[in-house]
């Protein structure tokens, strides 16, 4: 979310007939709300708890909902310029996971996932391997039928979660990869 997300999100609030909203995300969370106990002397058009106690990179009048100083901009709506706590540690998560994004080859079905084809033989792959897109990694067994499972992209293959015969869940990780 940018900020100028976070001032329409506002926007939009303050025209509606809610009294209180609240939006997390993997990165961020904001309340907003108004006429609640919570609003500490900010106009009655809106009140933020952003973070919900995350404020580290705000006034302390504001993180407190005091809404004093040169802050009272930001309560009644005239927020230009202005970047929350919110947004910065969105910044940040965003930076960390692209820095170290993680990519999943997951179990499509429930079932038994079997590392090779057949018991006593190597492994379809291990890790460091590197796949070709289509490649088949494991089996998946559900219901009697036998499904393989392919490589999404070309890759290597980082780290191999499932043991060989365990049980899957639909969407659970069953390899770690690193896309080529």
């Amino acid at each position: 979310m940018t900020n100028q997300d976070i001032f329409e999100l506002i926007d939009r609030f303050e025209a509606s007939s809610l009294t209180e909203m609240k939006l997390s995300t993997e990165h961020f969370k904001i309340a907003l709300s108004r006429g609640s106990s919570n609003t500490g002397g900010c106009p009655a058009g809106l009140a933020m708890a952003v973070a919900q106690g995350q404020c580290a990179g705000m006034q302390a009048a504001v993180a407190q909902g005091q809404c004093a100083g040169g802050q009272a901009a930001v309560a009644q709506g005239q927020y230009a310029g202005v970047q929350t706590a919110a947004v910065q540690e969105q910044y940040a998560g965003e930076r960390a996971v692209a820095a170290q994004e993680q990519y999943f080859i997951t179990a499509p079905m429930v079932g038994a996932c079997y590392a090779a084809p057949e018991p006593g033989q190597p492994p379809f792959v291990t890790p460091g391997a590197r796949v070709s897109a289509g490649q088949t990694v494991c089996l998946m067994e559900a219901m009697k039928m036998i499904s393989e499972i392919p490589a999404p992209c070309d890759c290597v293959i980082e780290e191999v979660l499932k043991a060989d015969g365990e049980f899957a869940a639909f969407g659970e990780a069953l390899y770690r990869y690193r896309p080529c």
